[in-house]
């Protein structure tokens, strides 16, 4: 993708300011997941983000006919990922 000159102390302070927007509680498999955060990452680092065929892939997956299908599976990921059972982050 490229490379970047920042330091990792500046780095390191830009996951610490997002931080928040990234937690389990917000985390959603089609709208809010790891490629999203992958994405702002490589903004930051190289100023430019990852391809929408990666960012936009659960979208796109979630309306098609298979997706359609696995939707109530999905939701119940996300359900556990969003309220684990007590002690699992720790």
């Amino acid at each position: 993708m490229g490379d970047t000159e920042l330091p990792k102390e500046i780095f390191e302070e830009y996951l610490h300011e997002v931080a928040h927007k990234y937690t389990a509680e917000k985390y959603d498999l089609i709208n809010h997941n790891c490629n999203m955060f992958t994405n702002d990452i490589a903004e930051f680092l190289i100023g430019k983000g990852i391809d929408k065929k990666y960012w936009g892939q659960a979208k796109e997956l979630l309306e098609s006919p298979a997706g359609q299908m696995f939707k109530p599976l999905l939701l119940g990921m996300q359900q556990n990922i969003q309220n684990p059972p007590s002690g699992f982050y720790n």
